[in-house]
């Protein structure tokens, strides 16, 4: 490294001298600063323009790798589409073509959680070897590198590791705290090349966060595309950032884009194995999907959850998630969909090994042929180098499979499932038996992950190494091998992987009689498992770890250790794997060391399991009978048998036991193993930390959510949300309560698209008794978290919160945060329901205004208006016609009174009468426009208010209502039938009407609407007197024209 005061002379001394040098190679030179003096002092020198290329980072979002993928974009479409991609994976050429030919979407088949690294890093590759391909001959230069992502220096990290090509890293440090792991690397790898000068801190300019796209849509694409392109930090920093802008109102992100950006960001803390994060974002995803009734969106939701539970080891619920997956899937005819749901079965499956070996080997087919018929050839490749259960029963059907998936992996040039090919190849051997064909085909696996440089990979590689030449019977070996795979995994944090090889070391060091060190191993590995709040490991149940505990605590002599071991899997109800033998085989022999008297039924059902077929673990043979001798149970019988079992299996060691001197073993320093809790603990801090982080969060968004509701619904609903979202709960219910203290379910979030239906039937029973309680049992046992709104006896609602893991509800800081939330909702609730009831005895009060305003203008047996509404249409109309003057249409008015009316009451009676009354007001009605207006003046008579008509048009109309009063022949057959009344054909014949017509052609200040009423009267008695059943046009002179 090179620190420099003024570092330009020098950069320009190297940089020319690279320039100068250059021939068919490329080069890398990368400037942390924003001046630009370097490299246009740089450019100005004619001998250097054309082998030099400038790109100057800026603080918005400049796309993937940049700037090497731009290279390779315009390197793409000046060969018109025909640059070779030949450096990518072949799966990675079509995503590196779309997104060369700006076409949108994403693999259809998904990513595999293990690949992930592997494919990353080489996507990484292949962009950086076409893009120096690209470039040969130049030297590229990156002005202002504070502001390169994630995916930009990992690009540059690999370009300093590489022998063929050269790199300049000119920084004053670091500058982005979040990517300071990346730089770090970069620098590193620089310094190690001689080619890192190091500038006055004085001299950087801070990294700025990059602007996003306006467009909403456009900037979530960009975020997949990233994702899809392995840049992950990049696509969780643009999700997240339109989530901040949408909760902070900059931005309005339409419901169907923040489903799928919580999905997307789900898949990223999938792919970082951070579960508990994976599965909050999830549940906010299928949260909002049930609100929305987007339940075909659910299926994604659920099985990638299912996948994060069944690494959590939650095999239960990891398993109702596929299920979920597969019904939702089904309803929809989502295949591909069904397929993955099928996957975490076929995984789960590994793990708990349920069916039997037919049922599972028609899954397995079936699986395989369907990921054909997709095209899923990466997953065709897992699937078909994993049969787990078949191991067993390895045809060679299975096996041709195997190899078929073997060579899938090979010609997809994917050398990370190529190792786990050859690995469970060896498995496979090992399970028939032949343990030098098991490790030469781990041997061809380390190869591979040796290349790769994987330390995980490397680690499983060595504990299935230490796994089978435990069951030779070279523990020594085999203890070295596991002691190698720690030293792989002591810089990761896989903590499971941790464990499992801590439980390998203690089975090891148990066969070669060193108990003492089993049990601290086991000890170590229990604490492990319980920073990590595992109940069980992969392959092995807290039933067989107990078991072998207390074995190895039985045997060097804490009697009482072990008997306390023993008591546990009785008092917690533990079992065992379905399948597994050996954890039926410790508990066996547990029970017999601890009870000598009583030992025989033991040791017969242990050696029974011993020596079955299904789950070989006869490589313990020559361990049990030696122990059985050490007991002084038939010991001379039991030591030849040892040396017997010991020959057949060329057990060096137990050969050499049974004839009285076991080889000593060399385990390693117990101070090496500290290390390991003292990192999980302070991962599990950090989870912890994250917990606090998000419980804040949550109480900060309880108060926007408290603030902006306006209704009860609206607040019970987004508070569900809230909770689901923010907390390890399966499920929520809200329920209301009435002041009639009625319980109805207002509002529900869970992982199942529907509510248990029996949950509300539980409430009132265990709500009784109950009131004040936080932590409720049900009567199935299982305990739910109780929140009451109000007290008693103002109670206004319940929670009921369902946790996915009984062990959270002992979190007291969780029902403290939930209390604090409860009271907060209640007042807000008190107060959105005092606001309700106000708004609505107002509106109650509205209604009765309304209906009074009506009544006191309405005809109670016409329902048409009355005089009062009458006057007030008129003077309404008449300052129209004043305020438009000479513009203004004419009103019109008709005067209509029922010809010989007085005969029908006199005749029929009063109750005819008002039923004719009616039936002429609904007749003059249905003449009308919905303009027009009709009233009752009084008695018999009528009158009709006709805006902007003239009086010619009104006559036209007025003939209309004649026509249909013939039609209706004074309503004889209507009184007949309803009234059942005798109508006399005089009446037929004799009711009909008389109708005077005026209209005001123009009107000034004071004009009063009466006299518009008084010339339609006197048109009406013209009428009458010109023989009635007439209608007449008022004149000046009161003359009419017929």
């Amino acid at each position: 490294m090179t620190y420099i005061d003024d570092c330009r002379e020098h950069a320009l001394e190297l940089v020319r001298g690279f320039l100068s040098n250059i021939d068919d190679s490329s080069g890398l030179v990368i400037i942390q600063n924003t001046d630009g003096a370097l490299p246009k002092e740089v450019l100005t020198e004619p001998a250097y323009a054309d082998s030099l290329r400038l790109f100057t980072c800026a603080p918005v979002f400049l796309g993937n790798y940049f700037p090497f993928l731009q290279i390779i974009q315009e390197a793409w479409e000046s060969s018109a589409g025909q640059l070779s991609l030949r450096e990518f994976l072949p799966r990675h050429q079509g995503l590196i073509r779309r997104q060369l030919e700006k076409l949108p979407g994403d693999s259809p088949e998904e990513v595999l959680l293990d690949e992930w690294d592997f494919e990353h890093s080489r996507m990484q590759r292949g962009i950086r070897q076409t893009a120096m391909h690209c470039c040969r001959g130049k030297l590229l230069v990156l002005q202002a590198a504070q502001h390169l992502t994630s995916s930009s220096l990992g690009i540059c990290r690999q370009i300093a590791d590489s022998s063929s090509e050269t790199v300049v890293l000119v920084t004053s440090g670091v500058s982005n705290d979040d990517l300071e792991a990346d730089w770090n690397a970069l620098m590193e790898a620089a310094e190690e090349r001689d080619a890192f000068l190091l500038l006055p801190s004085s001299r950087i300019a801070p990294a700025a966060a990059p602007s996003l796209p306006a467009d909403t849509c456009a900037a979530a694409d960009s975020a997949k595309t990233a994702l899809s392109l392995f840049a992950a930090r990049e696509a969780q920093q643009l999700f997240q950032a339109l989530l901040h802008e949408h909760e902070a109102g900059i931005r309005t992100i339409p419901d169907h884009v923040r489903l799928d950006i919580y999905l997307q960001l789900g898949r990223i803390a999938y792919f970082a194995r951070e579960w508990d994060d994976c599965i909050a974002r999830l549940q906010h995803m299928s949260a909002l999907a049930q609100r929305l009734g987007s339940q075909p969106v659910l299926v994604h939701a659920y099985w990638r959850m299912g996948v994060a539970f069944q690494k959590k080891d939650d095999l239960q619920e990891a398993e109702r998630m596929s299920l979920q997956a597969r019904k939702i899937a089904d309803q929809h005819q989502l295949p591909v969909e069904r397929f993955y749901a099928d996957f975490l079965y076929f995984q789960i499956e590994d793990q708990r090994r349920f069916q039997s070996i037919p049922e599972f080997e028609t899954f397995f087919t079936d699986l395989l042929d369907r990921a054909r018929e997709l095209g899923f050839e990466n997953t065709y490749a897992f699937i078909a180098t994993n049969p787990f259960g078949l191991y067993s029963a390895y045809s060679r059907r299975i096996a041709g499979l195997h190899a078929d998936g073997l060579q899938t992996a090979a010609r997809l040039q994917n050398d990370w499932r190529l190792a786990e090919a050859h690995q469970t190849m060896g498995l496979a051997y090992a399970v028939q038996g032949d343990y030098p064909a098991t490790l030469a085909e781990y041997s061809r696996s380390r190869e591979i992950r040796v290349r790769l440089g994987e330390p995980i990979g490397l680690a499983a590689v060595s504990n299935g190494m230490g796994y089978y030449q435990l069951m030779q019977g070279d523990y020594q070996a085999a203890l070295d091998d596991f002691h190698q795979a720690m030293q792989y995994l002591r810089e990761t944090r896989e903590y499971h992987e941790i464990a499992m090889t801590l439980f390998n070391m203690a089975l090891c060091s148990l066969l070669s009689l060193q108990f003492s060190y089993a049990a601290t191993l086991l000890q170590h590995c229990s604490r492990l498992m319980r920073v990590m709040n595992r109940e069980n490991l992969a392959y092995h149940s807290r039933f067989g770890i107990l078991c072998l505990h207390g074995l190895a605590f039985a045997l060097a002599g804490s009697r009482s250790k072990a008997q306390r071991l023993l008591n546990q899997i009785s008092l917690y109800g533990f079992h065992p794997y379905q399948g597994k033998n050996e954890e039926f085989f410790w508990h066996e022999l547990l029970q017999a060391v601890l009870a000598p008297a009583a030992a025989a039924p033991h040791l017969a059902a242990a050696e029974d399991y011993l020596f079955r077929t299904n789950d070989r673990i006869d490589y313990m043979a020559p361990f049990f009978f030696y122990i059985l001798s050490q007991l002084d149970i038939y010991p001379a019988r039991n030591l030849q048998r040892c040396g017997v079992q010991a020959a057949e299996r060329h057990n060096r060691f137990y050969q050499a036991a049974a004839a009285g001197s076991p080889p000593p073993i060399n385990p390693p320093h117990e101070d090496d193993l500290g290390w390991i809790l003292m990192s999980a603990r302070m991962q599990r801090s950090l989870v912890h930390l994250h917990r606090q982080v998000s419980e804040i969060r949550f109480l900060s968004d309880l108060q926007d959510v408290l603030a902006n509701s306006e209704s009860v619904g609206e607040l019970t609903d987004s508070i569900t949300d809230r909770i689901y979202s923010s907390f390890p709960f399966a499920a929520v219910y809200f329920f209301s309560v009435s002041p009639e203290e009625e319980i109805q379910l207002a509002a529900y979030r869970g992982r199942d698209a529907t509510p248990d239906p029996q949950v509300p039937q539980l409430l009132p029973a265990v709500d009784a008794a109950c009131q004040d309680q936080r932590i409720v049992t049900l009567p199935d046992g299982s305990s739910v978290v109780h929140l009451c709104i109000g007290t008693v006896p103002d109670i206004l609602g319940r929670i009921w919160c369902i946790p996915e893991n009984p062990a959270y509800l002992e979190r007291v800081e969780t029902l403290q945060i939930l209390a604090i939330a409860t009271r907060q909702l209640a007042a807000a609730l008190s107060r959105i329901q005092q606001q309700e009831t106000i708004v609505a005895q107002w509106q109650e009060l509205k209604r009765k205004n309304i209906l009074l305003e009506k009544l006191s203008t309405t005809d109670p047996l016409t329902n048409l208006g009355n005089r009062t509404a009458l006057y007030k249409t008129l003077h309404s109309e008449v300052n129209r016609i004043i305020r438009y003057g000479r513009n203004s249409v004419p009103c019109s008015v008709m005067f209509i009174d029922l010809d010989n009316f007085k005969l029908i009451n006199d005749t029929l009676g009063h109750a005819a009468g008002d039923y004719v009354l009616a039936r002429t007001a609904h007749l003059i009605l249905s003449e009308l426009r919905d303009t027009d207006q009709a009233f009752r003046y009084g008695g018999d008579e009528f009158v009709v208010v006709l805006p902007e008509t003239p009086a010619e048009n009104c006559r036209i109309v007025a003939g209309r209502i004649h026509q249909r009063m013939a039609e209706a022949r004074g309503f004889s057959r209507d009184l007949a039938q309803e009234l059942q009344l005798d109508v006399p054909p005089a009446l037929k014949e004799h009711l009909s009407l008389s109708i005077g017509i005026t209209a005001a052609e123009s009107a000034t200040a004071g004009f009063d609407p009466e006299i518009l009423l008084d010339q339609a009267d006197r048109a009406l008695y013209a009428a009458k007197r010109a023989g009635k059943d007439q209608s007449l046009v008022f004149t000046i002179d009161s003359d009419t024209d017929s």
